[in-house]
């Protein structure tokens, strides 16, 4: 599965992303079997960098010029 988001310039800085990642870790952890979920980010998106880093995914390496995040997920 691969989920994207965008938030619009004026909605940005009020931590929609994060609680939007929060409760899809909370759906992956609930209703799935999936036992990790990992991030590629643009080195260069520093608020999406920031979301990662909220939502305690660790930095494991770059894939493609890309940031690779995962983290484990919670039961």
């Amino acid at each position: 599965m691969n989920v994207g988001y965008f938030v619009f310039a004026e909605h940005r800085g009020n931590g929609y992303a994060t609680s939007a990642v929060e409760l899809l870790l909370q759906h992956l952890a609930r209703d799935t079997q999936y036992t990790a979920a990992t991030l590629l980010i643009d080195p260069e998106k520093e608020a999406s960098l920031a979301v990662a880093r909220r939502c305690g995914f660790n930095r494991r390496d770059d894939v493609r010029g890309q940031r690779y995040f995962s983290r484990l997920i919670s039961r």
